[in-house]
């Protein structure tokens, strides 16, 4: 996977859509960013940035399925913001069933982040796009 050019397409696919998303992209086993798109005045999204991937790296799913799990079966009840932020835009990738990267964003309206996610892993990849994707193995 190329880090830098699916952070360039998370970065351009936005425009398409009414607001900017702040986007970090980490490397999970390293523990560190390595992509990191900042727009005006989205500096603030950190705090959303942080608590959406405290929910995936809690869950192993994407932040936007344990939002789903909570509202209908009140799944994750004990996750609770600032810490975590039960939201879209948080995204796993395993290789060999380990974390390897995961893809945030924040900034958009309710389910936009995750479906930006979604767009442009499908585009990069050559993939048809899925409906309700929550992690990639």
């Amino acid at each position: 996977m190329t880090l830098e050019r699916l952070g360039n397409l998370l970065k351009e696919n936005q425009k398409a859509y009414d607001r900017t998303a702040y986007v970090r992209i980490y490397d999970e086993v390293k523990n560190a960013v390595v992509y990191e798109y900042i727009p005006e005045g989205k500096e603030k999204n950190v705090l959303y940035i942080t608590g959406k991937r405290n929910v995936m790296l809690k869950t192993m799913h994407s932040s936007f399925y344990a939002y789903v799990e909570h509202e209908l079966h009140g799944t994750y009840s004990d996750l609770s913001f600032p810490e975590y932020c039960l939201s879209a835009g948080a995204f796993p990738i395993f290789e060999n069933g380990v974390l390897r990267y995961s893809i945030v964003t924040s900034g958009m309206h309710e389910g936009r982040d995750h479906a930006l996610i979604v767009q442009c892993l499908s585009q990069l990849n050559d993939i048809p796009q899925s409906d309700f994707p929550y992690r990639i193995v």
